[in-house]
């Protein structure tokens, strides 16, 4: 259990005193796939820890025209900047995809930590900055009038982190809308994709198995 607490990076740099207190005040347990760990709109008034498997986030837009779900594997923090700040809550779902360890730190332990240890303090503050600038990374951008790249954009803007499994669930023509194109240039573009083995694609749904295969693809094309 050492090995996979310090793995996480809330706790990484901390010696096995310092994990072992932590892990007093924690309550782990195992639960198996298909088991919903937080949900989109809750409070967040604790901090889920994957130590061990892996987690799908789902995120329902606030328009309800699309979904999106991204693959996380362990170890993973579920949404630490949701902690604080004016909005308290959730914005995604999060449910085991296997077998899977999760580690719970109430908010009041988590501020006895941040008021004692100088090390989970740092890490957290790390953590926030890191997930801050890769939305700004994201979303900052100039506008190019390549398809391609703007709905590369807009799947990084959605995810979590730029790597792994996704999944966008929504009408073609809202698909074109968000791209500011035709119907017609999005679906050709998206035929494209899928005739290379880089999307599949069903009814309402593109799944891209590794988002860092298309969007290799997309630079190598246009650079």
């Amino acid at each position: 259990m050492y090995a996979q607490l310090t793995q996480l990076p809330l706790l990484q740099g901390m010696n096995a005193t310092e994990v072992a207190q932590i892990q007093k005040q924690a309550f782990i347990y195992t639960t198996s796939s298909n088991v919903p760990v937080c949900s989109q709109g809750d409070m967040c008034n604790k901090l889920f820890f994957l130590l061990k498997g892996s987690v799908m986030r789902h995120t329902l837009s606030q328009n309800k025209d699309f979904e999106f779900e991204e693959m996380l594997p362990a170890p993973w923090v579920m949404e630490p900047e949701s902690l604080y700040g004016l909005h308290c809550i959730f914005s995604s779902d999060y449910i085991t995809t296997e077998s899977s360890t999760i580690m719970t730190l109430t908010k009041p332990d988590l501020a006895k930590l941040f008021t004692r240890n100088d090390i989970f303090r740092m890490n957290y503050l790390n953590l926030l900055s890191a997930n801050i600038q890769h939305q700004h990374n994201v979303q900052i951008h100039p506008y190019t009038s390549c398809i391609a790249t703007r709905m590369i954009s807009f799947i990084n803007t959605l995810s979590t982190v730029s790597y792994g499994s996704k999944t966008l669930r929504i009408k073609m023509d809202d698909l074109a809308v968000y791209m500011n194109e035709t119907r017609l240039k999005v679906s050709r573009l998206l035929n494209q994709w899928q005739e290379l083995n880089l999307i599949t694609l069903q009814r309402k749904e593109i799944h891209i198995p590794r988002l860092e295969n298309l969007t290799l693809h997309v630079m190598s094309s246009h650079y």
